[in-house]
């Protein structure tokens, strides 16, 4: 335990040496979640992440619409686009109490720092019963020129701006209406890039951006533009299959997409799917979300080590409360969609590692490998 002397020491230094965050609009029961959230960070030695208006609009449109829970993570990243942002995977949490000064005390207590929380967003709603609180923090890894939210069909549409931190080498892919995915060429200067496509049909495309790292590929953003009429207002309602929430009813969502779009269904393959389990488990061990780990390497690696003869392969990876929402945001990422509707694929693995997440939620890390058999 700290003591007071040294516990006020730390909060110095801290404050000393963390970022200087906009001064905001002081609201009595929002400033308490405030403090509670800036405790909960001063507690484990982190500076508390900045508060980010987007994430913030996101958070109280979320928090102020008829749901008492969380959104599941598409609706997530459907709302933070709402909001004007392009943050791929937020942290999530929603907490209520009796009134504000009980809901920091459980903020302190049930928030999970984590070293690359950058920005975070509050949303705070008050009840006949008490108060509501939504939390999102994220780490920004990309800065992405505005982008229109709607264009008419054959406009062209830009895609500018840089990768942050020791990410390089971005790529950037588009998926359409009709579910296809290609990339498209990006112009390239040092961590800056830029992309251009001309929409030829009406629908809802997705605009997505992948950096290159240390532990291999990441999105770093994913937004939605509509063309024509379409409109991106209202996100069709999910429902999950009734059944087993395990290995063979993702791979049969899989497969239901596959079939869709014309590739031939994957068979599953013993042998792929103890590699993949074994790399949910090293990850939820390493507390790391990578395609690159310092253990194993990467998928290549991995498979030449169980001796899978393979011509090609892929790996999409994926975390969210249940295998079949991993799933569904899998499949709303153009690039691992493109992975995941490849036709020269013919076998798949699957991974699963469950874990209990802050405030009692479950966590499930999902890896999907994708291989052609062969020398």
């Amino acid at each position: 335990m700290i003591g007071a002397a040294a516990g006020w020491l730390l909060g110095v230094l801290l404050a000393a040496d963390c970022r200087r965050c906009p001064t905001l609009p002081s609201d009595p029961d929002l400033d308490q979640a405030r403090a509670g959230l800036s405790e909960a960070y001063s507690q484990v030695a982190l500076c508390a992440p900045c508060e980010d208006s987007i994430l913030s609009k996101a958070a109280q449109a979320i928090v102020a619409g008829p749901r008492e829970s969380l959104p599941d993570p598409v609706a997530l990243q459907h709302a933070i686009q709402e909001a004007g942002g392009g943050d791929p995977s937020p942290r999530a949490m929603l907490l209520s109490a009796r009134d504000p000064k009980a809901l920091a005390r459980d903020l302190d207590q049930q928030w999970r720092p984590q070293a690359t929380d950058e920005i975070v967003g509050l949303g705070l709603a008050r009840t006949m019963g008490g108060v509501r609180l939504v939390v999102l923090a994220a780490e920004r890894k990309v800065s992405v020129d505005p982008l229109p939210a709607r264009i008419p069909v054959g406009a062209e549409v830009r895609i500018s701006g840089a990768l942050l931190g020791v990410l390089h080498s971005p790529s950037v892919y588009i998926e359409g209406p009709n579910g296809m995915v290609a990339q498209i060429k990006a112009a390239l200067s040092g961590s800056r890039f830029s992309a251009r496509f001309e929409p030829n049909e009406t629908g809802s495309y997705a605009v997505e951006v992948l950096g290159q790292g240390p532990r291999g590929p990441e999105v770093v953003f994913l937004k939605s533009i509509a063309v024509g009429r379409a409109s991106t207002d209202d996100l069709p309602p999910r429902e999950e299959p009734a059944g087993p929430d395990d290995d063979a009813a993702v791979l049969d969502q899989i497969n239901r997409e596959r079939l869709r779009y014309g590739a031939p269904a994957l068979s599953p393959d013993p042998r792929l799917a103890r590699v993949a389990q074994a790399y949910a488990r090293e990850l939820r061990e390493l507390g790391i979300f990578a395609h690159v780990s310092p253990l194993s390497g990467d998928l290549k690696a991995r498979l030449r080590r169980v001796g899978y003869p393979f011509r090609s392969a892929a790996e999409n990876l994926a975390q969210g409360p249940t295998a079949l929402q991993a799933q569904a945001l899998a499949a709303n990422s153009p690039a691992h969609r493109r992975a995941m509707l490849d036709p020269e694929y013919t076998r798949c693995g699957i991974g699963l590692s469950r874990a209990i997440a802050g405030g009692g939620s479950t966590d499930v890390l999902l890896v999907e490998v994708f291989a052609l058999e062969g020398p």
